[in-house]
Order: C-alpha cells, then structure tokens, then sequence
C-alpha cells in the first residue's frame, strides 16, 4: 500500500499587512520612548534624593534655601511634563489599538463577504491576528500606564518630602 501524507493548506497568509507592521513599529518606539523618558525623570529624582546643606550664616541661609528651593521646583515641574507625557500616549496608543481593532475587522470582514463559502477557520485565524495586534496594543497602554502613574507617585512623595524639609530649615531659622 501507498501511503498518501495529507497537506494542510493554510487559509490565510503568515504576512502581517503594512498597517500591522507600521503598528507594531509605532509600539517599539513608544516603549523605547518611555523607557528614555523614565530613565530622564529617574535621573532628575536621583539628583534629589538628598536635602541640600544650607550655610549657617542668615543673609546666605535664605538665599541658598531660596536657590534650592528655584531648583527643586523646576525640576519637578519638568518632570511632572514628561509623566503628562507618557500619559498621553496611554490614550493614543489605546485610540490606535481601537482603530487597528476596527479597520482589520472591516478587511476580515469584506474578504468574507466575497468568498462563496465561509470557512470556520478562516474567520478564526483572523479574529486571532485581530485580536493579536490589539491585545499587544494593550500591553503597551498598560505599560505606559504603569510607568506614568509610577513616577508620579514618586514625584508627588519627593515633593511632600521637599516641602517638608523647606518648611522645617526656615522654621528653624526663624526661631534661632
């Protein structure tokens, strides 16, 4: 007897088309550009991490408390802008996922239409691929995500305890 192998013609392409790969492009370069932005904004914390040593003298002590105070202030705005930043692009990327969601569907969807039988695994394999690119999507809205609401809860205690520091040097020096 003659054995015959039977071969699997697969329905759909292994090609993602150029939307997709344009997609999943889009996503490396805002995962490389949080990843820049939180490494900057963990830099700019780093380099407040301890209180800054005041002059005992008065006419210095409040020039350089005021000076620290001018530096802190900025900086933490700046950084407070990056993590607005990041944040942003949580909503883009979600928008871009949603739109990628809808335009493959409709493509899946006009294929089917024309096809003169509608094959089960046709529609499987690209609701996967569908799904596929919107669920890596999500992991990078999530991500970003995680990123932003990270730094901003560090800036928010690195703020409290500036603030903290500020209020207790000139209360010192006010009662000395």
């Amino acid at each position: 007897m003659q054995e015959t192998q039977v071969a699997w013609d697969p329905i759909s392409e292994a090609r993602l088309p150029w939307e997709s790969k344009l997609f999943v492009l889009y996503l490396f370069a805002v995962v490389a550009f949080s990843l820049v932005r939180a490494l900057q904004i963990g830099g700019q914390l780093w380099s407040f991490r301890n209180t800054p040593r005041l002059p005992t003298e008065d006419s210095e002590f409040l020039r350089a408390l005021q000076d620290a105070a001018s530096k802190f202030t900025y900086a933490w705005e700046i950084c407070t802008a990056k993590v607005a930043g990041i944040r942003r692009l949580v909503s883009l990327t979600l928008l871009l996922s949603v739109f990628l969601l809808l335009y493959n569907s409709a493509n899946i969807l006009r294929g089917i239409s024309m096809e003169k039988r509608v094959w089960s695994a046709a529609v499987a394999g690209g609701l996967a691929e569908m799904f596929t690119l919107f669920a890596l999507g999500m992991l990078v809205c999530s991500w970003l995500h995680a990123v932003s609401s990270f730094s901003a809860g560090v800036l928010d205690r690195r703020k409290a305890a500036w603030n903290y520091f500020y209020d207790r040097a000139k209360n010192e020096r006010e009662s000395s």
